[in-house]
């Protein structure tokens, strides 16, 4: 673990200077993927559409507020329960007025109700389709989750409204990187990323179709993000999926909300993160989900220096925020968790985790599967 006076600057920056710097080559380097969470706070101007899934698991505090500022609202199968239970506390505690609980579930109708509906509750289904709330029932499809189901729609509404972005991809739903997944959603990622552009073997094809490919998830991601509520709690199995979810639709902002954590997808290259300093951090992660990653980092406690992170061995946990910007440069996708301050139950979530001493990084697990 470096000393305080050492990770008080970054290459003989302080820093507020090596942010500054961070800011100005990520301005200038087309190949940068830039991480905000100004989406989250509907008090901030916004640059972007929003649009939001409710998935079936406790709500955070920020429902009511995000439901206002989003372009498109979704509920996926039994996360219409939740919104039906628990919009008109939230709204409540939003300050937002209503005249009653049914006053305020009026004022808060999905857009669409989607995925099998089998948890969906039949005084739920009879609520919502009663007012005109559509419900699309994918029960054909038992290989897809509920999520997935409705990022697939959400991935081709997107893509309508940038004029037909997806003649940039190389297959999938209607163009997507979805849920046919694989080797298109690497395209979409290697150029740039240390995986070589796809020309190294001479194929032009191939390269221009991964610099197509990358243009139009820059696009869609300057454009729109995602927020999945209620999406960290609850089964085990079904977080798995969830984050297996952010690898099958790597051209969205997906924003993984819930139990006082957010998760987003870091892609493979160089990535300047900018935290929303009054809702997340300081506490966070940067995990290798699909396999070994080699990554730097500056602006962390503990910074990664070309560092090998993997599953049993080290991975990033417990590292601290320490400034406005993180930089994050890896040869793979990784995952980047923060602190969530409001957790789901509309309380400010304890800070939670150790300290990351012991590695320098975060806490490596031992031979015993308890973190060390």
């Amino acid at each position: 673990m470096a000393p305080a006076a050492e990770a008080a600057t970054v290459d003989g920056m302080t820093p507020s200077k090596a942010t500054a710097a961070s800011a100005a080559a990520a301005a200038i380097d087309p190949l940068t993927w830039r991480i905000t969470s100004e989406h989250l706070d509907p008090t901030l101007p916004q640059s972007r559409k929003v649009h939001l899934v409710v998935l079936n698991w406790h709500l955070p505090a920020l429902t009511a507020r995000l439901w206002q500022l989003a372009s498109t609202r979704l509920c996926a199968d039994g996360g219409a329960n939740r919104l039906h239970d628990e919009i008109p506390s939230l709204a409540a505690a939003a300050g937002i007025q209503s005249s009653g609980p049914d006053a305020a579930r009026a004022a808060f109708l999905p857009d669409l109700i989607k995925g099998d509906l089998d948890s969906v509750r039949a005084d739920v289904r009879a609520y919502y389709t009663s007012r005109g709330v559509a419900m699309v029932d994918l029960s054909a499809d038992q290989d897809t989750t509920d999520l997935t189901k409705c990022l697939a729609y959400l991935d081709e509404v997107i893509r309508g409204a940038n004029g037909g972005a997806n003649s940039g991809a190389n297959g999938g739903v209607n163009g997507s990187c979805g849920e046919n997944g694989g080797t298109d959603c690497a395209e979409a990622r290697s150029s740039g990323s240390g995986r070589g552009g796809g020309g190294s073997d001479g194929s032009s094809g191939s390269s221009s179709a991964a610099a197509d490919a990358q243009a139009m998830a820059r696009r869609l991601r300057d454009e729109h993000a995602i927020v999945v509520l209620g999406a960290l709690g609850g089964r085990l199995d079904h977080i798995l999926a969830h984050l297996n979810t952010l690898y099958s639709f790597p051209q969205l902002d997906i924003t993984l909300c819930g139990d006082g954590n957010l998760v987003r997808l870091l892609p493979a290259g160089r990535c300047v993160v900018a935290p929303h300093p009054a809702m997340e951090g300081p506490t966070c992660g940067l995990v290798p989900l699909t396999g070994p990653a080699v990554g730097s980092s500056r602006g962390l406690k503990w910074d990664l220096d070309n560092t090998e992170l993997r599953f049993r061995g080290l991975i990033s946990t417990s590292n601290i925020i320490e400034g406005s910007e993180v930089d994050v440069t890896a040869n793979e996708d990784l995952i980047w968790i923060t602190e969530f301050r409001e957790d789901t139950r509309g309380t400010p979530s304890g800070s939670g985790g150790g300290t990351g001493s012991g590695t320098g990084h975060g806490e490596p697990i031992s031979s015993s599967g308890a973190y060390a």
